[in-house]
């Protein structure tokens, strides 16, 4: 018999809908006994489940992660099982929380020495939410994104003294530091779409009063995510698995995994401005947040002569300042400038005047006395 699961919500006007269809592998099976165990998806407040089905048992563990079961004999060599999600990855943080008071407990793979700590307690703040913000933007800055690394095991020992790494780096070395700091942390594995569906891992960090945060150092991202599915929670790397357990030692298995989005709704708000003042040369980035809570959001600022981004938060009714100075002789036709903050753009373009050459008034009274002398 085939199962269906469904679950009703109210929809979200700013939200992506994500079909994710799973179909596991065991050749050379049929008529054999296995016990297996895949996941499919997660169930969280920022993932609503819309419907999932499967032929197959399903469970819900503590944590949220929605399993596909199966024990018995194999009657066919594909398991199959599709769910339709709805992710939302705003959050609506109504308070701040000071830093933990102690540090926590970390795997062979996450744990963290005391030149990792000390790293850690400098971009640390009396602030949860902006410490994390400075973890992220540090990792996503000082790290090297490097493909020889998939597929490696490497500790976050290691990736703090090589600085290089695929996202499973990333994920490590945050967990570690944020560790030593006191969060609670979990390791997520799932998807991203970014051209196309890929593999992913990012991580989500414990806030006192708010509860599970999303982070992405790989991403350099807090809080608000494009686009990302996840899968399975761990604690690290060696933690989240499928499993198949068989009397024959030479049963193995593979994964299919196809993603598709049915539509995804991005609200556009005009909080932002871009100045430029021609006195003291400086462009100013205002950005608003107007409501009463905390937000962080993804920055980037664009120039034909400067680039800066990285992760912000911003305080509830807080206006946001940044400037960046102006060579003005550097430019004869004007300026380009673009800054985006979560997705919404601003571009102006400004002119900058050059000026003019200055004669010193003896040589203007020297050319004058000699045209009269003529």
């Amino acid at each position: 018999m085939r199962f269906f699961l469904l679950l009703l919500f109210v929809p979200l006007a700013f939200s992506s809908q994500i079909t994710l269809e799973r179909e596991w592998t065991i050749p050379d099976s049929m008529g054999k006994f296995v016990d297996f165990q895949g996941a499919l998806v997660v169930n969280n407040s920022h993932q609503k489940i819309v419907s999932i089905e499967s032929e197959q048992d399903l469970v819900q563990d503590d944590l949220g992660t929605i399993w596909v079961q199966f024990n018995d004999n194999i009657t066919s060599e594909k398991i199959y099982a599709k769910a339709v999600v709805d992710v939302d990855y705003r959050t609506a943080i109504l308070s701040d929380a000071p830093l933990p008071s102690a540090p926590v407990q970390a795997t062979d793979l996450t744990s963290y020495d005391e030149e990792m700590a000390a790293k850690a307690r400098q971009l640390s703040s009396n602030s949860s939410l902006q410490t994390i913000a400075n973890l992220v933007n540090w990792i996503h800055s000082s790290m090297e994104y490097d493909d020889s690394y998939w597929d490696k095991i490497k500790s976050a020992k290691e990736t703090f003294q090589e600085r290089r790494g695929v996202c499973v780096q990333y994920a490590h070395l945050f967990i570690s530091m944020a560790s030593s700091l006191g969060f609670e942390t979990r390791y997520v594995t799932g998807y991203v779409y970014a051209g196309d569906w890929q593999p992913h891992t990012w991580t989500e960090v414990y806030v006192p009063s708010y509860g599970w945060l999303p982070a992405d150092p790989t991403y350099g991202q807090v809080g608000t995510f494009d686009n990302h599915i996840a899968i399975a929670y761990g604690r690290d790397q060696l933690d989240t698995y499928d499993a198949l357990l068989s009397k024959d030692n030479e049963t193995s298995f593979h994964v299919n995994d196809t993603l598709s989005i049915q539509f995804s709704e991005k609200q556009q708000k005009d909080n932002m401005n871009i100045t430029f003042d021609d006195q003291s040369l400086l462009i100013r980035v205002a950005i608003l947040n107007p409501t009463s809570e905390y937000v962080f959001g993804n920055y980037v600022f664009e120039s034909n002569y400067e680039n800066d981004s990285g992760v912000l938060l911003l305080k509830p009714n807080q206006t946001f300042n940044k400037y960046y100075g102006v060579n003005r002789s550097l430019f004869s036709d004007g300026l380009s400038v673009s800054a985006s903050f979560n997705g919404e753009t601003e571009k102006k373009n400004f002119i900058i005047e050059k000026p003019g050459a200055c004669i010193p008034v003896f040589l203007l009274l020297a050319l004058f006395m000699n045209k009269i002398l003529v």
